[in-house]
């Protein structure tokens, strides 16, 4: 029966509005993406409150539509994948403690933006920030998020070598993609050293030449690790 859904997937599809009709149900996963929704669509989703998996990628929205998201305490999975998503947009995401993972990847999160975030996410795990925004500074913020086992800011051409170092004091990590930054292989050599856990670096389009020996010593060291340049 309708009443007892727990999951609903309606990717792609032509979804405007209607949402009025999952008030209430025992939703756990939601996917919502690249569909025509609009802000005031989303005001029923503070009445999902078991909602734990919400997708909104591709979608068109603002701080008006994101606002809704804050009430969903239970949430661990956030996909806002879009290049309307901006740090006004992303404001009410520092409301879900509970999050393990968000993706962000084409959204317009600047530095500021992880600063304001940064604080309530302790407990994230997987992030995806590629919007091309960030630099060294928002970096900093990111490297705080210290149970992170997976992060990718591929394609933020800010982001440098120093701001690379920072990113030691995530002790967990298991995943990095810096592709498309200004990251070297010098610097990401250093990186790869003091995170034991690593096992999977992607540098596609940074500048590997300088310190390719380094890197090489590196991953003849450590069995496991493969690096994509």
């Amino acid at each position: 029966a309708i009443s007892r859904l727990e999951e609903l997937n309606v990717e792609t599809t032509r979804v405007r509005g209607g949402l009025r009709a999952l008030a209430g149900l025992p939703l756990v996963s939601l996917n919502l993406g690249e569909t025509e929704l609009s802000d005031q669509a989303l005001a029923v989703l503070p009445e999902l409150t078991a909602l734990e998996r919400l997708s909104l990628f591709f979608c068109s929205l603002s701080g008006a539509g994101t606002r809704h998201l804050a009430p969903l305490r239970r949430l661990r999975e956030l996909n806002l994948d879009s290049s309307e998503v901006d740090d006004r947009a992303l404001r009410p995401v520092a409301a879900l403690t509970q999050l393990e993972r968000l993706d962000i990847f084409s959204a317009r999160v600047t530095d500021a933006g992880l600063a304001e975030l940064s604080p309530a996410l302790a407990r994230l795990r997987s992030l995806d920030a590629c919007g091309g925004r960030i630099g060294d500074a928002g970096l900093a913020h990111v490297a705080r998020l210290a149970r992170l086992r997976r992060l990718n800011v591929g394609q933020n051409p800010r982001i440098t070598d120093e701001g690379c170092r920072g990113l030691a004091a995530l002790g967990d990590l298991e995943e990095l993609n810096v592709s498309h930054t200004r990251a070297t292989a010098a610097g990401v050599a250093g990186l790869v050293e003091a995170l034991p856990r690593l096992r999977s670096v992607a540098m596609y389009g940074c500048d590997v030449a300088g310190g390719a020996a380094a890197m090489a010593d590196h991953v003849r060291g450590r069995a496991g690790l493969v690096v994509r340049a």
